[in-house]
């Protein structure tokens, strides 16, 4: 009987860049040698903060593929022909009621995956805060529009805002993944089955791309290890094949590094002689930086999180400011004859000073910019205005769309029609 076989796991390397300085990761090997100078392609690695991490796990690709998601492959073409005048409300526009609702029905099936993996999550309580992305129907697919130019833009760019939710809850999925292949995601399937997810749905979300964890897809991202607090759950995204690379910058040395927000980063920080080597191997010129998203890094929290990784091998137990790396975690420079050894520093993080209570509560009210969340408004309390905004839709629906919303629920729920042949064994 053949063994088992693992997720991929945490085996660090080291690289050094011309003008980003050192850059370390989890386990690619590679530096991206191409980043376009475009914010909307998201496809690309780029910079990212703790509260848009989800973002690493953006498909390249098949997002529009498999049962589930075809419902998406609308084309511009297409979408031009499917924007028309209400039949209910004349001088009114909006995308046909067929499309709308399938994509409604999709939605709402994604967001509650998501909603339940996250907050049932069993580590739950020790996520640093992030922010969730716009639901496409806030950009107006299921509204009526005074023109139908307005009617195809909203139906346009809704289209375009579902991969980041399939991101959304592939990060989810991810967070959940088992150190083997064959049982990866058995506890977060049961989990949701255990919350009323249709088995069938799951089913086909796990042969799409929310699920597909081979490598090259996702597209990745790079992280400030200064400020990050995601430490603990990295091993997790190395599971799932997501590329991440940490930028510790051009002032570095032997003798120490800036304050981190986790004292746990230091992990990811080479020893003198991977440092040695990786600055010495960096005669090669890169045509391409990273590509940052605009945003406002956080400041350093006050204190480490003390509480260690879980029991996995291919993590590390830490406590104070010692660190001691698990065997399977090894550092390497990339094409370099340095040798190998564990990561350290040669002097413990110093102490960040604490933030005010001004300073917390200010924080606390930044939101994303079009995302779902108010100034000041807690993930429970967004969710429980979506599912009242959701109910009021619900009552102003017609015994149509009642009728066909009722259907589609009947449909998830099993497999097979009366006249399927079914087999047993």
């Amino acid at each position: 009987m053949s063994e088992a076989k693992l997720l991929p796991v945490i085996y660090r390397h080291a690289n050094y860049h011309a003008k980003s300085g050192l850059i370390t990761s989890p386990r690619s090997a590679v530096i991206p040698d191409l980043t376009k100078e475009d914010l909307f392609d998201y496809g690309r690695p780029r910079k990212l903060s703790d509260q848009d991490i989800w973002l690493a796990f953006y498909p390249r690709y098949r997002d529009k593929e498999g049962f589930s998601f075809a419902r998406l492959d609308v084309p511009n073409s297409d979408l031009t022909v499917r924007v028309g005048e209400d039949r209910e409300i004349p001088g009114r526009y909006r995308l046909s009621w067929d499309i709308a609702n399938k994509w409604y029905n999709l939605e709402t099936a994604l967001m509650k995956i998501a909603t339940h993996l996250l907050w049932g999550h069993p580590d739950k309580s020790k996520f640093p805060e992030f922010n969730f992305p716009r639901v496409p129907s806030k950009y107006g697919y299921m509204d009526l529009h005074k023109t139908k130019s307005q009617a195809y833009s909203a139906a346009r760019r809704s289209r375009d805002a579902f991969p980041f939710l399939i991101a959304l809850v592939s990060f989810a999925f991810a967070l959940w993944l088992t150190r083997y292949e064959h049982d990866c995601l058995d506890e977060a399937v049961q989990y949701l089955l255990d919350h009323g997810v249709p088995g069938a749905f799951l089913d086909l979300l796990k042969s799409s791309v929310a699920c597909d964890f081979s490598p090259g897809v996702r597209a990745g991202g790079f992280i400030d290890p200064y400020f990050t607090k995601w430490t603990r759950f990295f091993h997790r995204f190395t599971r799932a094949n997501v590329p991440i690379w940490f930028l510790w910058g051009t002032d570095v040395n032997e003798h120490r590094i800036k304050p981190l927000s986790d004292p746990a980063m230091c992990y990811f920080y080479p020893p003198n002689d991977i440092l040695f080597a990786a600055i010495k191997r960096s005669k090669s010129q890169f045509d391409a930086l990273p590509l940052p998203v605009p945003f406002k890094p956080a400041s350093p929290a006050s204190t480490a999180v003390d509480a260690g990784y879980d029991s996995d091998d291919d993590m590390m137990d830490y406590s104070g400011a010692g660190y001691e790396a698990a065997d399977e975690g090894r550092s390497e420079v990339v094409n370099s004859g340095g040798s190998v050894g564990e990561a350290q520093v040669s002097q413990p993080a110093e102490k960040v000073p604490e933030l005010s209570l001004a300073e917390v509560e200010a924080r606390r009210k930044l939101v994303e910019k079009d995302s779902l969340q108010c100034s000041g408004e807690t993930h429970q309390a967004m969710f429980l205005r979506l599912m009242e905004e959701q109910h009021r839709y619900l009552q102003r629906e017609s015994p149509i769309q009642k009728r066909s919303r009722l259907d589609k629920i009947k449909s998830n729920k099993t497999w097979f029609t009366n006249n399927s042949k079914v087999y047993t064994w």
